[in-house]
This record gives C-alpha cells, structure tokens and sequence, in this order.
C-alpha cells in the first residue's frame, strides 16, 4: 500500500461529486442520478497539490457508501437491496451473525 493509501484510511471520507448529485436531484426531478453502485474510486489528494487526486489501492464498501451518500442527502430512508445468501450483521468480523429480520435500529 502506497503513502497516499496509508494516508487515506486515516482522512475523512467524503463523496467528491455531492453537489452534481445534488444538483441533478433538484434541477431534473425525472432523472434519478445512480450513485456509489460500485463504491467509487478510491483517491487521495496530493499534499503538496490538494486540487489534484491521484488513485490509490483501497476498496470502498458500497454499502458505506450509499448510507454516506443518504445521509449527505438528507434521505428519508436508505434501503439496501441484495441477491446474497443473507443479510449479515458485522459481517467479516469475530461476532458475525446473519440476520433473519432486519430492524431500522440494527
């Protein structure tokens, strides 16, 4: 993993594109503007040139993701859909357990 990469994973997270989102939301009502679907591209601005991005070794978790992009939005809900095997709560860590009932609150 690269400077840039080591740097990244300790920075905020933030969606670049917000405002054109939201710009489509609220000029083009008919158009729905599909979003954080592969979890972006991972970047990092350039310390000693913070306009400009460069690409870095990082996976972004879509579904992360898309709860960021629903709360930058003020969302009235999130809703994640899948075709997986089930839904996981802590998924990938010691004390995961697939859910069979899913609540706002989990």
């Amino acid at each position: 993993m690269n400077e840039h990469a080591n740097k990244q994973q300790t920075t905020n997270h933030r969606i670049i594109q917000i405002d054109a989102i939201k710009t489509i939301l609220e000029q083009c009502p008919d158009i729905l503007p599909i979003a954080c679907g592969g979890g972006g591209i991972p970047v990092s601005r350039i310390p000693s040139n913070p306009r400009t991005l460069t690409g870095v070794e990082a996976v972004i978790d879509k579904d992360a993701c898309g709860a960021k992009l629903a709360a930058e939005l003020d969302a009235d809900g999130f809703i994640i859909l899948t075709d997986g095997g089930g839904i996981w709560q802590n998924f990938g860590k010691p004390n995961a357990r697939e859910m069979k009932k899913a609540s706002p609150g989990e």
